[in-house]
């Protein structure tokens, strides 16, 4: 079966689908939580409980919180909010045991199931995505770690969610390059990447628009005494938002936003809002739906570690007027 170009995969994902709900007022939400991603006005995040393993939350259009009846995982998920090609909510997110597997839930019925046609033998996929029934996913070998590979890097790939359908390679990473976060939309695909070598430490977010290639919209490098991250990049129409925060030497906490159309790229940034009210804390999630627009946009912060070892996290809903971003 001939592979289908990324043009025509993305071109499955074009409509987006608008919530006639009105937004309900946000609450801050706050504890060890990570990875926010929203979608038509749910909310999901992993929080982690007091034996140190994570679950997984929901807010729903309501405003109200409550844990999905999802088996707690070692680390935080990698979940994605998406639609299917039916135009229902799911999270998207992988389970690993001796390999990791993608699995989708349907938020407003609460059922899982393993997402079936992705699995290739003797590999893992993780840092899943999806758009009206198309699939974004992270494919290596099984049993080594991501950003640290021996021989093969793995690839990122997409795929359409149908029978018989294959997917294709869309992103070749390069060795000891893992991808740390990805979000699908109808104007393309985001990605956030972590690359570390001894003394050194790579982060970078990119984005592919449908019918062109990847574009740089950061890419940052640290040493030994610094550290750099990224969150996740999460669409919003035109526009890819994720963090940026330089951890350690000079603690930041930036949000960014990148207007990518076909006539270029335009990349501002703001600091970003301290639900908190603390000093020294960094930006650690971001979520914005592009499904809804008219909801705000999620941000979370989280403090560095301190001399109890304490780590405390908050995670608000802004409306993006009220954001001022200013040229880098």
């Amino acid at each position: 079966m001939r592979t289908p170009r990324l043009t025509y995969v993305l071109a499955l994902a074009a409509a987006v689908v608008t919530s006639a709900a009105a937004p309900a007022a946000a609450e801050p939400i706050t504890g060890p939580i990570a990875g926010p991603s929203t979608a038509d006005g749910v909310l999901v995040y992993s929080q982690r409980d007091a034996d140190g393993l994570w679950s997984l939350h929901q807010r729903d259009r309501a405003g109200a919180l409550s844990r999905l009846p999802v088996a707690r995982a070692d680390q935080p998920f990698d979940v994605d909010m998406g639609l299917t090609a039916d135009n229902e909510v799911v999270a998207l997110y992988s389970r690993c045991a001796t390999v990791c597997r993608i699995y989708e839930l349907a938020v407003d019925s609460g059922q899982e199931r393993l997402v079936p046609g992705v699995h290739a033998r003797g590999h893992s996929e993780t840092m899943p995505t999806l758009h009206h029934g198309v699939l974004g996913f992270q494919r290596h070998r099984a049993g080594e770690t991501p950003g640290e590979f021996s021989g093969e890097s793995g690839s990122y790939r997409l795929i359409a969610l149908r029978p018989g359908a294959r997917s294709r390679q869309v992103k070749a990473l390069r060795s000891e390059q893992t991808v740390t976060g990805a979000d699908l939309s109808a104007r393309g695909l985001a990605l956030s990447t972590y690359r570390g070598e001894p003394g050194r430490i790579e982060v970078s977010v990119q984005a592919k628009p449908a019918n062109r290639p990847f574009r740089t919209l950061q890419v940052a490098a640290s040493g030994e005494l610094s550290e750099v991250q990224v969150t996740p990049p999460s669409w919003r129409g035109n526009d890819v938002y994720w963090g940026y925060a330089r951890a350690y030497d000079v603690p930041s906490r930036l949000l960014l936003r990148a207007r990518v159309t076909a006539a270029g790229t335009d990349v501002r940034q703001t600091n970003a809002p301290n639900p908190l009210g603390e000093s020294g804390v960094v930006i650690s999630g971001v979520a914005a739906d592009d499904v809804d627009s008219e909801r705000p946009l999620w941000i979370g912060v989280t403090t560095l570690y301190d001399e109890s070892d304490a780590e405390r996290t908050g995670l608000d809903a802004y409306p993006v007027g009220s954001l001022k971003f200013y040229d880098r």
